[in-house]
């Protein structure tokens, strides 16, 4: 991508979330948000954008995601069976995704719908990610994220009612010696949420388990995840056994 594509894709976006229609919603999005840590955002980018997003994605899958078939000690041996993309791939061969991470714009919109001053993770190769769920039983198991706020981008979201939907458990919190899902699942309401495709949700998801259903067969889901935290998580010495497993020798920035 040229420097002169991705100073134009800036400025589309820093007007995109800035623009009045954009903001309207921030009063309707924040109180959504401290009643359910949970928020979606319908039509998150321009559909051009999402089409470009999704072409380029395409041709990662094609040529250069990961399958994995792997279940994870630190969250109790839950499953993550899904293709993935990582960070760096993302970054050098992707022309919208790096651009709507780094944006301004979108951060100050974020803080304001979450009351939270938002701030990229310093943890480089967990900064923005792409996974594909297109064979049957695919999902990401119960897990919690290293970092309190995802913003997940669904490029292509399964139809309804097969599979593909986020299930959260709120108030819960991550022992990655003993992660004691099911306790949760016992004692916690499973919510669930289905967003479509275009829209980008927002969730807490240090203190929220969650996870991806399995889809059905002929089921797809392409996602991108982008995520934040807070000033205060910065100083925190946080280990990264997941995005190791997931990611094993892409753990460094480019």
């Amino acid at each position: 991508m040229g420097q002169d594509d991705a100073q134009g894709i800036s400025r589309r976006l820093e007007h995109h979330f800035d623009a009045a229609d954009f903001r309207e919603l921030v009063p309707t999005l924040a109180k959504e948000w401290q009643e359910n840590d949970f928020v979606e955002i319908s039509d998150f980018l321009p559909e051009d954008l999402l089409l470009r997003t999704r072409e380029e994605l395409e041709q990662l899958y094609g040529a250069r995601s990961l399958r994995r078939d792997i279940r994870v000690p630190s969250t109790g041996n839950t499953p993550r069976f899904f293709s993935n993309i990582d960070r760096n791939t993302l970054l050098a061969s992707t022309s919208v995704i790096p651009t709507v991470f780094n944006s301004p714009a979108l951060r100050a919109r974020l803080s304001e719908i979450t009351g939270l001053e938002v701030v990229p993770v310093p943890y480089v190769p967990e900064e923005f990610i792409s996974s594909r769920m297109e064979r049957p039983g695919d999902g990401h198991g119960w897990h919690w994220d290293d970092y309190s706020l995802a913003l997940v981008w669904l490029i292509q979201a399964a139809p309804r009612n097969a599979g593909g939907s986020l299930e959260f458990v709120r108030g819960t919190f991550w022992d990655k010696a003993n992660p004691d899902v099911e306790r949760f699942l016992a004692e916690g309401e499973v919510e669930r949420r289905h967003p479509a495709t275009g829209s980008a949700y927002l969730l807490r998801t240090d203190t929220s388990m969650h996870r991806v259903s399995p889809v059905d067969e002929g089921a797809e889901r392409i996602m991108v995840c982008f995520s934040y935290c807070t000033p205060e998580e910065l100083e925190l010495n946080i280990s990264h056994e997941t995005m190791e497993l997931l990611h094993p020798g892409n753990t460094e920035a480019d």
